[in-house]
């Protein structure tokens, strides 16, 4: 079931790009205003169009296999036209060496610091019922203010989580298992990414 606020579910489009359901109005405002969803339709009419060619020849079964690994995959969000920047680790308090004679906390919160081109991302990491939650806010360190909504991932082999940007440019992600992920925080065209977060490893 689709939640206003929310991207339409992937199974929605594909139904829609086969023709096997009619949007509501309020799926077509969204679709009509989000990059994300029209750009998974558009993928997925290419595609259908593919599987429909005359041309058409059956694969091997290591390509199916991969496709079908793919499906269970997250695709990346397009990144034609976008602006993307390695963010730079400024600070990990996991770093920090202990004061002498405090005993060391066995599962720390920690803040991360990254920095990236005119802006500076401040990330809040602590565990949470054997999960772990992470938090952040991008920071300008210029006038580059952002002006538009913005969204923060966290994507890796144990899972994904999103979050969108508040008016304040902070995100709070949903707790994922303990892992390594790659972190994206960006809105319009600019993509800064994190490819090396490790959570609770």
């Amino acid at each position: 079931m689709w939640l206003p606020g929310e991207h339409l579910p992937f199974r929605l489009l594909v139904d829609l790009a086969e023709g096997q359901v009619t949007l509501t109005p309020e799926e077509q405002d969204h679709l009509a205003a989000c990059e994300r969803c029209a750009y998974d339709l558009a993928w997925l009419e290419r595609l259908i169009a593919l599987m429909h060619d005359a041309a058409y020849e059956e694969p091997p079964t290591s390509v199916i296999e991969r496709v079908k690994s793919l499906f269970r995959e997250r695709r990346p969000v397009p990144t034609t036209g976008a602006r993307m920047i390695h963010a730079l680790l400024r600070f990990d308090s996991a770093h920090r060496a202990s004061a002498v004679g405090l005993r060391a906390d066995a599962t720390p919160a920690r803040q991360i610091l990254l920095s990236a081109d005119g802006y500076d991302v401040d990330l809040r990491i602590a565990p949470a019922d054997g999960l772990w939650a992470v938090a952040g806010q991008l920071l300008p360190t210029t006038d580059l203010t952002p002006t538009m909504p913005g969204s923060a991932e966290l994507l890796g082999a144990q899972g994904r989580a999103e979050a969108e940007l508040n008016e304040l440019s902070e995100f709070f992600l949903p707790p994922v298992r303990a892992g390594r992920y790659t972190l994206t925080v960006g809105f319009g065209d600019l993509r800064i990414v994190f490819p090396d977060l490790n959570l609770g490893v």
